[in-house]
C-alpha cells in the first residue's frame, strides 16, 4: 500500500444521540462508505443506522490522500477511528460524573455507556450528549492518521519503491478450457485468496475479490485500447472497448479471506483485492499458456492471438520433429 499522505476526519454528535462523520474518503464502489460507518459505529458504541456520513466533499471535509493505492481503510479508516476515540473521551468525561466513576472504567456499546465491571450501571449516549449540550459543551472531535513517513528521504524525489506501513499478500488460481479450433477460452473456476489483516465486512471483501477478478483477469481476456499512429483512439466507446459483464465471469468463484491482524491497521485491517487484481491477470495467462502449451505474454488473450500461438507452435513442432525414414 503506497503512502502518499494522511487523512483527517471530524465527528460531531447531534441532539438525538446520533453522530455525523465527515471524511474525505471517496467510495468508488468498493464499499468505503460502509467501512467508515462501521468503524465509527463500533468505536462510538452506536448502531450503523445512527451514523450520518458526509464523504468526498472537498468543500467541507478534511484532507485525504484519495481512494487509490489501497489506503482507504488503512489511512482513512484510522482517521475516523481516531476521531471517534477522541469524541468518546468527551462522552466518558460527562458520563463518569453522572455515574460517579472514573472515565477509564467505562465502555460504550448498543447506544449505552456502562461500567465495564458493572454493565447494569449505565446511561444512554443520547442522554450524555444532552447533558453536555445543557452545559454549553458540544460533543465533537477531530482525528487523523498520518503515516510515519520521513518526507526528507530520497524516495520522495525519486520514488522507486514507495514507503509502506503494511504489505499485501494474495493470489489467484484459474482453471480454463481452450478450444484449439476456435481459440475460444471457457473459464471454469476461479479461486482468490488474500491476507486482509482483519475482515471488517466479509461480504464486501468477497465483492472486492470478485471485482478484482473481473478487472484484472476477465478484463485481460477482452479489454484492449486501439489507436492510430497519430495517437487518436479508434475504439472510444463501450461498444468497441470491451469490458467484462456478469455473463463473462467464471461460473464458480471461491473466495478465501485470510486474517493476520495487522499491528498498525484499524482493528487489524489492511487493504483487500489489489493483489488479486494483479495476480488474476497472471493466473488467466498462466492457465491459457498451460492449456495450449505456449507462453502467452500479451493481453488481451483474444481467440486470434491464441490461434496464432497454437499455429506457430504446431509449425515449430513439425519443424523439430525427427524425419521418418
Amino acid at each position: 500500500m503506497g503512502i502518499r499522505g494522511g487523512s483527517q476526519s471530524f465527528i460531531k454528535f447531534n441532539e438525538d444521540g446520533e453522530a455525523t462523520v465527515m471524511s474525505g474518503v471517496v467510495d468508488n464502489g468498493q464499499g468505503n462508505d460502509n467501512m467508515l460507518v462501521q468503524i465509527a459505529a463500533e468505536e462510538l458504541g452506536l448502531l450503523p443506522e445512527d451514523i450520518h456520513l458526509v464523504s468526498a466533499d472537498t468543500e467541507t471535509t478534511s484532507s485525504d490522500p484519495g481512494s487509490y493505492s489501497q489506503v482507504s481503510t488503512f489511512v482513512g479508516g484510522q482517521a475516523v477511528m481516531n476521531a471517534a476515540k477522541n469524541c468518546k473521551e468527551k462522552l466518558f468525561e460527562v458520563a463518569a460524573k453522572v455515574l460517579k466513576v472514573k472515565p477509564d472504567t467505562l465502555a460504550a456499546k448498543n447506544r449505552l455507556i456502562f461500567v465495564k465491571d458493572d454493565p447494569e450501571k449505565s446511561i444512554p449516549i443520547k442522554k450524555v450528549v444532552r447533558i453536555s449540550l445543557l452545559n454549553f459543551n458540544s460533543v465533537n472531535a477531530e482525528g487523523g492518521y498520518w503515516p510515519k513517513v520521513d518526507m526528507k528521504r530520497e524516495w520522495v524525489k525519486n520514488p522507486y519503491g514507495q514507503m509502506c506501513e503494511a504489505f499485501s499478500f494474495g493470489t489467484t488460481i484459474i482453471e480454463v478450457k481452450v478450444d484449439p479450433d476456435t481459440g475460444l477460452v471457457e473459464v471454469l473456476e476461479a479461486t482468490a485468496a488474500q491476507d486482509v489483516g482483519y475482515g471488517i465486512n466479509p461480504l464486501v471483501l468477497e465483492g472486492q475479490f470478485e471485482g478484482s477478478i473481473a478487472m484484472g483477469g476477465q478484463g485481460g481476456m477482452l479489454t484492449e485500447y486501439h489507436e492510430w499512429e497519430g495517437g487518436r483512439c479508434i475504439n472510444p466507446t463501450m461498444l468497441d472497448y470491451k469490458l467484462p459483464l456478469a455473463c463473462d465471469m467464471p461460473p464458480k468463484i471461491n473466495n478465501i479471506i485470510v486474517e493476520s491482524i495487522d499491528p498498525k491497521g484499524p482493528y487489524g485491517a489492511k487493504e483487500a483485492a489489489m493483489s488479486i487484481a494483479m495476480s488474476a491477470a497472471q493466473g488467466y495467462s498462466a492457465a491459457v499458456s498451460n492449456a495450449i502449451g505456449v507462453y502467452m505474454d500479451s493481453f488481451p488473450l483474444t481467440p486470434d492471438k491464441i490461434l496464432a500461438a497454437i499455429k506457430k507452435k504446431k509449425a515449430q513442432d513439425e519443424k523439430e520433429a525427427p524425419v521418418k525414414k
